[in-house]
Formats: structure tokens, sequence, C-alpha cells
């Protein structure tokens, strides 16, 4: 294993009709408009696949995979899926239907894509089907608890979610499972904070980012990953696609935090952690939930002192 950590993302874009907020899904695309399709390792329909990642199918979204590496490799990998897609959609539907990264948000068409539709269609209107983890912590406060399958079968809004992947680099292959209880916190504490205040939106992609954390991206929100027999690790959930397809400089500001934040638990420290901040954790679930950019500042400075404190000082190393 290298001495470089290896991440990923997921970023989820939406594919829309020129010119509206409307959404059409990938399985539109591939009964509508003929798009070819093979399956991955998942049974997922892959729509685009390039040396640097796949394009899939992921209910009316569709879901950029691209190559796991460094921060900067990701980013480029990124960016040339989303390039790549583009180009496909314009060959074969013209310039009807575009890919759009600005919005976390789109209006999906219940009715025209669901009612009396087939099978293909139905990820389209539920969420949950692969729930996410809670943190124990924000059970035991009372702060959320988990849900199974939510139907959306009513709801025309549909939000896109860019979950963020890290190697896990220590010995412990179960160092997260151990600590399931506060790791994601320390990610809220650090990451999750930053990407409020740091990662810059526009005005409207602010209120899209509120309205999403009403619905999705609930704080602290995470899946214990394998990714091979030899690489195991955190998906980290609550980040829209913003923080991956904004800017480059604060997208590697974020990768410094995510690095930050895995090593304090690989490091055993993440009880540490969440006890010295303990009394904050409502405030902080507040805020993230709310989009206060002013206390998630607040919040996350007073965890970067505590870094200090306890002899991590890493977090310089990301220039926040």
């Amino acid at each position: 294993m290298s001495d470089q950590r290896v991440f990923g993302c997921d970023p989820e874009l939406g594919v829309f009709e020129k010119g509206t907020n409307n959404i059409v899904p990938p399985a539109s695309l591939i009964r509508d408009y003929n798009f070819d399709f093979t399956l991955n390792s998942r049974g997922k329909r892959t729509l685009l696949t390039t040396d640097r990642g796949l394009v899939i199918e992921d209910g009316a979204a569709i879901e950029l995979n691209p190559n796991p590496g460094t921060p900067e490799e990701v980013v480029d990998n990124v960016s040339s899926l989303i390039k790549q897609f583009d180009t496909l959609l314009k060959s074969r539907v013209k310039e009807t239907l575009v890919v759009d990264k600005t919005r976390v948000h789109g209006l999906f068409d219940t009715s025209k894509y669901w009612d009396g539709q087939d099978e293909n269609f139905r990820d389209c209107v539920r969420a949950g089907c692969d729930p996410d983890e809670v943190p124990g912590i924000y059970e035991m406060l009372k702060l959320d608890k988990s849900v199974g399958e939510v139907d959306l079968s009513n709801n025309p809004d549909r939000f896109f979610g860019g979950h963020a992947h890290c190697q896990n680099m220590s010995s412990n292959s179960d160092i997260y499972i151990n600590n399931r209880d506060t790791a994601t916190v320390v990610f809220d504490f650090l990451v999750g904070t930053a990407n409020v205040f740091l990662v810059g939106r526009l005005p409207n992609v602010i209120k899209d980012e509120k309205l999403r954390l009403s619905v999705y991206g609930r704080p602290g929100r995470f899946r214990i990953q394998k990714y091979s027999d030899k690489i195991n690790g955190i998906e980290y959930r609550p980040l829209s696609n913003q923080w991956i397809i904004n800017s480059r400089t604060s997208t590697h500001k974020v990768f410094n935090l995510l690095n930050t934040a895995c090593n304090v638990v690989e490091w055993g420290l993440s009880t540490v952690f969440v006890d010295q901040l303990y009394d904050k954790i409502p405030l902080l679930w507040s805020s993230l939930k709310t989009y206060n950019i002013e206390k998630c500042r607040d919040l996350f400075n007073d965890a970067q002192a505590l870094l200090v404190e306890i002899g991590i000082t890493s977090l310089d190393d990301a220039g926040v």
C-alpha cells in the first residue's frame, strides 16, 4: 500500500430539457433516445465507459464514477467524464438536452416518468433502498435516526449528491467500523462545516442547498466501504455535487480536510475529539442543516483549535 491516501467520489448530475429545470432520467435516455448501455460490477446500467471512469444510471440522475486516485487525479477524472458525457449527449440528441453541473436541484415529472412506466423507472421514485448509517451520537442525542426506503412517487424534488470516498490507511481494517459512532461526527466538524463556508456558490445554488438539506444530505451520514480485497475505507455522504465540480482551489482544500478527518479517526483520536466538542454537537447539527455560514465557520475554528491542542497540525496544509 502506498503512503498516499487514495480518494474517490461519485457526484451526481442532472440531464435537463434545455432551458428548463425538468430532469430527463437515464431510463428515458436508454428507452426514448436509444442510448446504449452495459452493466457494471454492481449491475448498474452504464451509459459511458472511459479510461477516466464510468457514467452510470442512478435513479433520476447520472452518476460519475471517476477512477480513484490522488485529489488532482480525481478532479481531472471528474472533469473529463463531464466533458465526454456532454459530448455524447449532444451527439445523440443535439441541443434538446443538457448536462447541468451548476445545479443541486431539479424537478422530476412523476406523471411522465413513473405513472404507467416499467420497473426501469422505479429507482427514480425512491430513495434509501441502500440506507445510510447514522452516527450513534446523533441517534443518542435524538438529532437523527435511521429510516428505511423513502417513497418519492409524489415528490417532484430531486437533488444531486457528491459523496466522498476515503481509503483507510491504518493497519486496522475495522477502524471505521469500531468508531462508527464518532467517525463522521469528526468529518462534520472538519469537512461538513468547511463545505458550507468555503465552497463558493451562486445565490440560487445556496437556495437549492438549503432545500436539499431539508430532504437529503443529513449530517454525518456514511457507509463503510470495501473497495477491494486489500482496500477499505469510508464514504462520507452529506456533500452535494458542488464541492467537487466547483473551483479546484476549494476542492483541494476539502480533500485536505477529508485527509485530516481520516487521520483523526485512524490515529485513534475520534473519541477524544468528539468528547471535547460534545456540547457543540447540537449546534453543529443545526448549523449544517440550515446552511449557517457564520456558525459553521466558528465551529470549524473550534475544531481547528482542538486539533492543535491534541497534536494534529496537518490542518495547516489545507490553507483554510
